[in-house]
């Protein structure tokens, strides 16, 4: 997975190990309020200056993710989080990734699920931590996936991106693999289970988010019973 302002409130959850790839990066994070988020970039003993926007643009919301491209293969980057008028830049330290190498292409291999909101309709704007782990307990480098607003709840992820924890090389435990679902729709409430790959791939895991129903949209006229 970016002038200094002070820090009164840090977002809530700042993905410390981004979905690192060697072009590109992911940074996620929830914050208390909705907001619009975005990252602020530089390399590694600069100053970060340039502004990246969410994957959605520049939207209020609690869940954010932004997708920083165009990097260098195995190059340190630093960061700072902007959400809302709040500048998390670490303490000064700023946020740190460093691209991995640029590996042999690797076969396409999907992987799809669903989540549902409170009410039981598809949710929205979540953020999906997807973590493959091998039958002998080795985990992949985390993987994240946004469910947008036009997504009908659906998340999806590609096995053939995940790394080896380090990031260095393919993941290479994927026989009798599981995957580890963890979602989180900020207000909405969060949702985590494991699955087999064979559901995985065919897509017909559906996971409930634990908070309430999202209020109808303004003109929307509610269900009676």
């Amino acid at each position: 997975m970016a002038g200094v302002l002070p820090v009164s409130r840090r977002p809530v959850s700042v993905s410390r190990h981004p979905d690192i790839r060697d072009a590109a990066f992911f940074v996620s994070w929830v914050s208390e309020q909705p907001e619009v988020g975005a990252v602020r970039l530089g390399t590694a003993g600069s100053s970060p200056g340039t502004r990246v926007a969410d994957v959605r643009g520049d939207i209020v919301s609690t869940v954010h993710l932004v997708k920083v491209t165009g990097l260098n293969a195995s190059t340190a980057y630093v960061f700072d989080v902007l959400s809302g008028s709040t500048v998390d830049d670490q303490g000064g330290q700023h946020y740190r990734a460093t691209t991995g190498p640029t590996l042999p292409i690797s076969q396409s291999d999907s992987i799809y699920g669903r989540v549902l909101d409170g009410g039981n309709g598809p949710a929205r704007n979540v953020l999906v931590t997807i973590t493959v782990r091998g039958s002998d307990g080795t985990a992949a480098a985390p993987m994240v996936s946004l469910i947008g607003p036009n997504d009908d709840g659906y998340w999806t992820s590609n096995l053939g991106n995940a790394r080896a924890a380090n990031g260095l090389t393919w993941f290479s435990g994927l026989t009798n693999a599981r995957v580890e679902l963890s979602a989180d729709g900020g207000e909405l409430g969060k949702a985590s289970t494991t699955l087999e790959l064979a559901p995985a791939r065919a897509g017909t895991s559906v996971v409930k988010l634990d908070g309430k129903a999202p209020a109808p949209a303004a003109g929307v006229p509610t269900a009676t019973p």
